[in-house]
């Protein structure tokens, strides 16, 4: 193991890159895809169609959900909450999140260096993306 894992950590995932800290309650499933020297703190829940660039900071009490790409050195702040269904529905289950062609028009998209704020939340009217600087 490369990267740095807290006791209290669940990691069902092979797919982190070295010097990555996953700090107490976190929660990263099998698909998942974590790059190098990140930092997730407390209570991050990781699912497991999630691609995570180097150098990306994700701070206590994210979710990422199916289909969330965040490239490389981004910060994601406190509390933000990402979605990966544009019309929630109880019990619906798409074969497919989005037909479109273009990646970024069907899921939550942060570009390298992009930044999501403290509370913030990317909600899916339309997809979010978040340029970066």
């Amino acid at each position: 193991m490369t990267f740095t894992k807290h006791p209290a950590a669940i990691v069902e995932t092979e797919n982190i890159g070295p010097g990555t800290r996953v700090w107490a309650f976190v929660h990263i499933l099998p698909g998942a895809q974590i790059g190098a020297d990140c930092n997730l703190c407390d209570h991050v829940f990781v699912e497991n169609e999630v691609v995570v660039g180097d150098r990306v900071t994700i701070k206590s009490g994210v979710q990422l959900w199916d289909g969330v790409r965040i490239e490389d050195d981004v910060f994601i702040g406190p509390n933000v909450t990402f979605t990966n269904d544009p019309f929630p529905r109880s019990k619906n289950h798409p074969q497919k999140i989005c037909n479109d062609p273009d990646p970024k028009r069907c899921i939550d998209w942060c570009e390298r260096n992009g930044f999501a704020g403290n509370h913030g939340r990317s909600k899916c009217n339309g997809w979010s993306w978040i340029g970066g600087n």
